[in-house]
């Protein structure tokens, strides 16, 4: 045989990653890489779980005091307002040390550029349709550049029936983009939330479920190990040249792959007769504060049945719109109101407001890992998912963008969970390493993310 068919096992076998079957080492096969790119691709269709990357945004900041662990290290407990969320502290990471610099300078206010940077890593640019109000404060229209889920959807782009989705809990949408739009295509692309359910509902489930499939849908149901068919039969053939042990290697790594393929097929089957059209929502064209429980509910539960049933892959979920005055009855004011007030008075109801929306998150959560929807893994959804959470400044009153908060939760990123990583002083250290670190988890090798000057390298919180 010929020299340019020598190939070594670390050259054939580059690009595995985590497959639940490597390939076996083929001496002989040496430099078929078309082959080996399809195998490898072909299980690697078979094998992997889904990844999900899911941003979640809460408004008008949470103080350092409220949340921040006295010690790094295993979470035995979950302090403060994070209490809603003891049932999944097992699924979570407190990421402290932080700090958004991109939220300090650009176009805008405080909550203006926190919220333009949170996920982006980068501050608003200063625009001529920037509206300036008579007292001379600046409200930009656009974040500064793309948002983290829609890089990760760039890079992996599934073929699911919606490339993403936008979700939003909040009294109306604001005339400045930037205090309630967390989802950006790039600068001046918003992917604005969907604030009713029943929009959420028709933009899930609009089409005719009786329908034929189209052509994507035909595609996927398509054996993915059929297109490498053409090539296995030229590899095995007589004209080739492999040796009869080589062969049957070749052949029996095929089976192994198809019969994970299958195993894979019939649980897709079996979820998706679990993934039933749930009940059309009522109508909330303009939720009233009372209703912010009931519509993040709604809008929760659609949220966890479209990943279920892998309708998309990439959320950006917005609890309230930065600065928004939101108010809970049988509190002291509104919610903004009050984190002016903080410092004065940091007994205040606050962090009351604190507490709803982790409860919240908690919920959300909930349903992402409820075990009934168990995956092909052996996975809840939530196992195979990253969700990071954050809000646009640290302490209300000072509305800093130091010592912020983030928590990521899933299973889907190389960290730690139940544990609290202390990763910095508050200050020297930006976000844009943890954003670094969510795009690795979503199999992108890069150091950088936003704006390069606030990168240094992605955190490791193994």
């Amino acid at each position: 045989m010929s020299t340019h068919r020598t190939m070594t096992r670390r050259a054939f076998l580059r690009g595995a990653g985590t497959l639940a079957i490597g390939l076996p080492f083929i001496a002989a096969l040496g430099g078929d890489a078309l082959l080996g790119h399809r195998l490898l691709r072909a299980s690697e269709a078979s094998a992997l779980a889904p990844r999900r990357l899911i941003t979640f945004f809460f408004a008008n900041g949470c103080p350092p005091e409220l949340w921040l662990p006295q010690d790094p290290g295993p979470l035995e407990a979950l302090p403060g307002v994070l209490s809603p969320l003891e049932r999944v502290r097992h699924r979570l990471a407190l990421v402290s040390g932080l700090s958004d610099p991109a939220g300090k300078e650009g176009s805008g206010d405080d909550h203006s550029r926190g919220s333009g940077a949170f996920a982006v890593g980068a501050s608003n640019p200063f625009q001529e349709h920037d509206h300036v109000d008579h007292y001379g404060k600046r409200y930009a229209n656009s974040a500064g550049g793309p948002s983290l889920e829609q890089v990760a959807l760039t890079h992996l782009r599934p073929e699911t029936a919606l490339p993403s989705l936008e979700l939003g809990v909040m009294r109306g949408a604001p005339k400045t983009r930037t205090y309630h739009v967390k989802s950006w295509r790039g600068v001046n692309q918003p992917n604005p939330p969907l604030l009713n359910p029943l929009d959420t509902f028709h933009r899930l489930f609009g089409h005719d479920p009786a329908a034929a499939p189209g052509d994507t849908e035909r595609a996927r149901q398509q054996s993915i190990l059929d297109t490498v068919l053409p090539e296995y039969h030229r590899v095995i053939s007589d004209r080739y040249g492999l040796d009869p042990l080589s062969r049957a290697q070749i052949s029996d790594h095929l089976d192994q792959l198809r019969q994970l393929e299958r195993r894979a097929q019939r649980h897709d089957h079996e979820m998706r007769a679990q993934c039933l059209q749930p009940d059309q929502p009522a109508s909330y064209a303009e939720t009233r504060y009372s209703e912010y429980a009931e519509v993040f509910r709604l809008q929760a539960d659609l949220l966890a049945t479209a990943l279920r049933c892998d309708l998309t892959r990439f959320v950006s979920f917005t609890l309230g719109a930065g600065g928004e005055d939101f108010f809970l009855a049988g509190t002291q004011a509104a919610h903004h109101e009050l984190g002016h007030r903080y410092n004065a008075r940091p007994d205040n109801d606050f962090s009351t407001y604190t507490l709803f929306q982790m409860t919240m998150l908690a919920e959300l959560l909930e349903r992402l890992d409820a075990p009934e929807f168990e995956e092909a893994n052996g996975e809840t959804v939530l196992g195979n998912s990253l969700l990071l959470a954050g809000t646009e400044i640290s302490n209300p009153s000072t509305h800093n963008h130091d010592e912020m908060f983030y928590l990521v939760a899933g299973g889907s990123f190389a960290a730690r969970t139940g544990y609290h990583h202390r990763v910095s002083d508050g200050r020297s250290r930006a976000v844009n390493d943890l954003y670094t670190a969510c795009l690795g988890a979503m199999g992108m090798e890069t150091r950088t993310f936003g704006d390069e000057r606030h990168c240094t390298e992605p955190l490791n919180l193994g």
